[in-house]
């Protein structure tokens, strides 16, 4: 008779059994991560589980190769990519379809996105340098001092 609890584990000779040793798991965002990161940025056992995964499942390795064609786009800016990985991405068995019907139903902003050199991350910069300085004041003072802490933080 076998009994193994982790810590006690006995047989019936009273012979000691080693512990088992749990095993190692990963959270679907850190293999999401896994799946776009560039060659050679991945430790060597997570290395090794993504390429065992994408050797074992077919949907895994179309997957990840769609993401990583639509983090491609951005880089690339060029003219009609999108409409072509939306159709490979309509075409496939992978779980995309849904995110390519969402991205078809607005198109012209998607497109744009992708195309254009233009960004408007110093806009949210600053809204959000606005919103720490509201947020570290609330309560304390009015208006005017609110002016005065925005505009000494400007620098």
């Amino acid at each position: 008779m076998l009994i193994n609890d982790g810590h006690n584990a006995k047989t019936r000779e009273k012979n000691l059994l080693p512990a088992l040793k749990p095993a190692k798991s990963w959270s679907t965002s850190k293999l999401a991560f896994m799946a776009l990161a560039k060659g050679g940025e991945l430790k060597e056992e997570d290395q090794n589980y993504l390429d065992f995964l994408l050797k074992k499942s077919p949907e895994i390795k179309e997957l990840t190769i769609l993401a990583n064609e639509f983090k491609e786009l951005f880089s690339t800016k060029k003219e009609g990519s999108l409409k072509e990985w939306i159709e490979k991405a309509m075409l496939s068995e992978s779980g995309l379809k849904g995110f390519a019907k969402g991205i078809n139903s607005d198109f012209d902003a998607v497109d744009q996105a992708v195309t254009s050199t233009i960004s408007n991350g110093q806009v949210e910069g600053q809204v959000n340098r606005l919103k720490t300085i509201k947020r570290n004041m609330y309560g304390r003072a009015g208006y005017h001092l609110l002016r005065k802490m925005v505009l000494a933080n400007s620098g």
